[in-house]
């Protein structure tokens, strides 16, 4: 999947430049080197107060694929990269959130659970919290992005999703009134709609699918 990175990266670059969003979340980020093992990698602009989950020292979005991300889109100036997965070669693959705007709180959660599932990779949940403005003169408010890739097991996919829903309910009473947008790779197949519905219920009346193996 990142196979000619840089060539795909110049390809997402300009359809990102025709949307114009302002937060972007990816998945399946990889470092580029073998000497990353850290929590999270430094924002392109640092705000001395963010509080990061981990005290470790942190390496430069340029030892990640987020160092091209900023050179192709240099108007994303926030940036945060959780890993979750290691390989043999020492290189880690992980989700990344990029924004226009300020990043004021970082947080990771881990969503493994055990059981006889197909799926042995390590899968998580990247947070931040981003200050938004309508306009100049306009209050400004905040919102958290979460940004996941869920498994490709069906079966697996369930009981992540409660603790996805666990992760997303401990922030919202640290924070009632920051609004929540969930993003990513959800994996959803058309004959296994059950981990996004019950996240939806009971607020869509599409949630309704009879036996819903996630209740």
């Amino acid at each position: 999947v990142n196979t000619e990175w840089q060539t795909r990266m110049e390809l997402i670059a300009n359809m990102f430049a025709a949307s114009n969003p302002d937060i972007i979340a990816f998945q399946e980020v990889r470092t580029l080197n073998r000497q990353s093992a850290l929590q999270l990698v430094t924002p392109f602009r640092m705000n001395e107060n963010l509080p990061i989950d981990g005290s470790l020292p942190m390496p430069t979005n340029a030892d990640t694929m987020l160092g091209l991300v900023h050179e192709l889109m240099p108007q994303y100036q926030w940036a945060v990269f959780a890993p979750m997965a290691g390989f043999s070669d020492g290189t880690q693959e992980g989700v990344a959130i990029v924004s226009r705007h300020p990043i004021s709180m970082v947080r990771t959660g881990e969503l493994n659970v055990a059981g006889p599932y197909s799926d042995k990779n390590t899968r998580g949940v990247l947070q931040a919290r981003i200050a938004l403005q309508k306009s100049e003169d306009s209050e400004p408010f905040q919102i958290d992005i979460f940004n996941t890739h869920l498994t490709y097991d069906d079966k697996q996919q369930c009981p992540m999703i409660v603790k996805l829903l666990e992760f997303l309910e401990q922030a919202k009473q640290e924070s009632p009134t920051t609004h929540q947008i969930v993003l990513g790779d959800l994996n959803t197949y058309l004959t296994a709609e059950w981990p996004t519905d019950f996240m939806q219920d009971p607020f869509s009346r599409f949630s309704g699918h009879g036996a819903n193996p996630c209740h």
